[in-house]
């Protein structure tokens, strides 16, 4: 759960591995990453990630970002 007004949060995961990061909030565009927590300089420093949720607005522009399709289609 995150902090009621900013949205921050604390977790802890293992380090040398790679994750997926899935943000959904109503009124807000679906946000979807992937980082790694390879080969960080100082594993016992936290990492920190902002995440730029953007409302839903009609005419704009959107990149999509992990968007996975069947072999051969669209």
């Amino acid at each position: 759960m995150s902090e009621k007004g900013t949205g921050e949060y604390m977790v802890c995961l293992p380090v040398d591995r790679d994750y997926a990061f899935n943000v959904s909030k109503p009124g807000y565009l679906f946000y979807s990453e992937n980082f790694s927590l390879t080969d960080l300089e100082d594993p016992s420093q936290p990492y920190i990630m902002n995440i730029p949720l953007q409302p839903i607005e009609d005419d704009i522009t959107v990149v999509l970002k992990n968007v996975f399709f069947e072999f051969n289609s669209f």
